[in-house]
Parts: structure tokens; sequence; C-alpha cells
């Protein structure tokens, strides 16, 4: 990752911030869905369409032998294909409402305020965030800068229905980052984020000194994994062709 190289390479201070949600695509607000399709130019016949789909929808249970239908108010439907993108639209709307997706100048950089304002400089540009669906990691240069973006977020998120898992999120920094805490409050609770070494994102395991050895270990750990799971089929075939 380019943040991870930055800090690295340039020896800046670097805390960045993984976010988990509660159960993101069943939580997602329809009226936010709709909404934010509209805001970002989509057509109002496909809009409703999609929402016919979403109308009078169910789930059945079947408790003690009797049926019993519970009606679905939230969330995208699952195993829909266009689900990641309905999910994806409502939270492209919702960072664009963020007020640190203002640029930043560069004459803000020897200004005292400066260590507040979001984001890693790369560039000539902030990069203050990288996201993949609800796969989110938020950049700032020390822990009070992330303490804020985490709020802020968690404030927009919570008016789309979207609630942050702060057993699930995680900060991590490099060792020219300010140690302090990073918090964040929710219902006048006030939580410290976990501070971890690394962190599995996207499917790679990330570390503040940007190491591959340990993603080389861990995949080849899965991979034997995988392997013996399978072994006793393929000892008991006796064609060597096959079983390679």
């Amino acid at each position: 990752m380019r943040l991870l190289e930055i800090g690295h390479e340039y020896q800046q201070p670097l805390t960045r911030v993984f976010i988990g949600f509660h159960k993101a695509f069943g939580s997602v607000e329809p009226h936010a869905i709709w909404e934010s399709l509209k805001d970002q130019g989509v057509q109002l016949a496909y809009i409703a369409l999609i929402q016919q789909c979403y109308t009078n929808c169910t789930t059945t249970i079947t408790p003690f032998h009797k049926k019993v239908e519970i009606p679905i108010t939230r969330g995208v439907r699952q195993g829909d294909p266009i689900s990641p993108n309905l999910f994806s639209a409502c939270l492209e709307s919702v960072f664009n409402k963020l007020p640190w997706q203002q640029p930043r100048e560069d004459k803000d950089d020897d200004d005292d305020n400066s260590n507040l304002l979001p984001g890693i400089r790369i560039n000539g540009q902030n990069l203050m965030h990288l996201r993949f669906a609800d796969d989110i990691v938020l950049g700032a240069s020390n822990p009070r800068a992330a303490s804020l973006l985490i709020q802020e977020l968690v404030e927009m998120c919570g008016k789309v229905g979207l609630r942050m898992n702060t057993n699930k999120t995680k900060v991590m920094r490099n060792k020219f980052a300010n140690q302090s805490p990073v918090n964040v409050t929710h219902n006048n609770v006030t939580t410290r984020i976990e501070k971890v070494n690394e962190y599995v994102y996207l499917g790679r395991l990330l570390n503040h000194n940007n190491e591959l050895e340990p993603e080389l270990h861990r995949r080849r750990r899965a991979a034997w994994a995988a392997f013996n799971n399978i072994k006793n089929t393929t000892d008991a075939l006796s064609c060597p062709r096959i079983r390679a």
C-alpha cells in the first residue's frame, strides 16, 4: 500500500484505522440508498425499478414447526449481484458529505493546525482513506486527527443506519507516530480503539514495517491447511498424475 511506503521511506508518522461495521450490508437504510442513487445521477426510472424489488420483502423462519414471516425493512438483498453497488453508492454519499473531504491547500502545511487536518500528504494531495465496499481504512498523521476522522465518520454513518463495531475496528501506527490512544465516542460512551501490529486488509496481512515475510508465512500456512482438508482424498488415489 502506498501509505505504508510513504511512512516507511520518508519516515513520516502514520496512523491507520481499519473500520469494522455491525452487519454493514444488512443495516443500511433503503431511503438512504435511493437518495444516494438520485444524488449520483441515476435515472429515476431505474431507481423506481429497484425500489419495486425491495417492496414488501419478507423472510420466513420456522420455529417449532410453524412458519413465521418477518418483513425486511433495511439492508440490501443477500446474494443479489447489484447489492454491493447499492451499498457502495450509499457509502459514497456518506463520504462526500464528510467535512474532511475538502481538499487541503499547500499553505496549510506550515500552519499550527496542520496536524489536525486529515490524511497523509502524497504527491501534493491528501490521501484520507482507502475503501472497497465496507472494507475501509482511514489515514492520519497522528492519533488525535485519527480520532477526529473516526468520530465524524461514525456520526455520518449513523444517519444511514450503519454502526461501527468497536471490537472489529483496529488502529495500527508506525514507529514515527505518536503513541497516544485513538478514541471514539458513541451514545456518550468513549471507547479506546485497540492497537494492533498487523491486520489483514483485502486478503493481505499488513504490518507497520511493511514486511512481506509474515504475509508469505500466513499464505503458506493457509495453503497447507487447505491441502490437509483434502489429504485423505488424494492419498486414496492410486494414479500419481491424478493425485498431482
